[in-house]
């Protein structure tokens, strides 16, 4: 349909990303939940959401991955069709560390997931 507005919510299993799918299919969007980890709580929210009556499919990408953002924007393409809108929500925290007992590689998942995994997903979204 020409004027669907279909939605992908990063990191949308639980907490605010879950309440703005949710939000956003009352409003009459179809919804793609992205998910890492939560596959209960995912398919909890995609539950809610066909129970409103509005289009959800759930793909579990982790999103600071290139290939699987990349994969992710297929299945949507596969099963919904284009995206119209996009809301970047993922994000990590880790337990606050003095810099000094820090490693690169954690600081890297973070970067990775904080930022890139913003860029990956507008990128593909454009």
């Amino acid at each position: 349909m020409m004027n669907e507005k279909i939605l992908l919510v990063t990191g949308s299993s639980r907490g605010i990303g879950a309440a703005t799918a949710i939000l956003a299919a009352k409003k009459e969007y179809s919804i793609c939940l992205n998910y890492l980890n939560d596959e209960k709580s995912a398919f909890k929210v995609r539950d809610e959401i066909l129970n409103l009556g509005a289009k959800c499919i759930t793909v579990r990408a982790d999103v600071s991955n290139e290939h699987q953002v990349k994969k992710m924007f297929d299945d949507i393409d596969t099963q919904l069709g284009s995206i119209t809108h996009l809301v970047n929500n993922v994000g990590i925290l880790k337990q606050k560390t003095p810099l000094i007992d820090m490693d690169g590689e954690r600081f890297q998942q973070v970067l990775l997931t904080n930022v890139m995994s913003h860029f990956y997903c507008s990128s593909e979204a454009i």
